[in-house]
């Protein structure tokens, strides 16, 4: 059994299904295949924010995109982002599931998603994306579903 240290999360130019079709080879994110070494990386009081639950700023959303990718990836799932520099748009994660895209937007607490919610108005043909936050189950009129942090094993 190969052991990846770290895997890859491929741009697209477009969301449609296949992502694949449209994947940006040489424009990619590195998450970590193993998000304890991650966390073995740095220092000592960010551990402590981490178990005292008071980690805030740009930090605490990095760590939660890359364990929540890492669970997915785990699953076997190919990640994939979309990112638009003309307009600053970004979705965190992208996944296929039954011939379709699904849309992932990764939270470190219950606030909007602006990019998430105009992908939403544009492309009718996508049936739902998923917020994960620091949340209860909710659903908003832009069929975006929001869902705690730790249901992503059921995804």
């Amino acid at each position: 059994m190969k052991a990846d240290i770290v895997y890859l999360s491929h741009n697209v130019n477009r969301i449609r299904y296949d992502l694949s079709d449209d994947q940006l080879v040489d424009n990619f994110r590195v998450y970590p295949a193993d998000i304890s070494l991650l966390m073995g990386m740095r220092d000592f009081d960010l551990k402590r924010q981490i178990v005292e639950d008071s980690l805030s700023g740009h930090t605490v959303g990095g760590i939660y995109e890359c364990a929540l990718n890492d669970q997915l990836h785990k699953k076997g799932t190919q990640l994939y982002f979309f990112r638009d520099e003309t307009s600053r748009k970004d979705i965190d994660c992208l996944i296929q599931r039954a011939g379709q895209v699904v849309p992932l937007e990764y939270k470190s607490r219950n606030a909007t998603s602006a990019s998430l919610n105009q992908l939403m108005q544009k492309e009718k043909e996508i049936p739902v994306a998923y917020k994960l936050a620091r949340a209860n189950v909710g659903k908003s009129d832009q069929r975006i579903l929001t869902i705690p942090h730790y249901m992503i094993m059921f995804l």
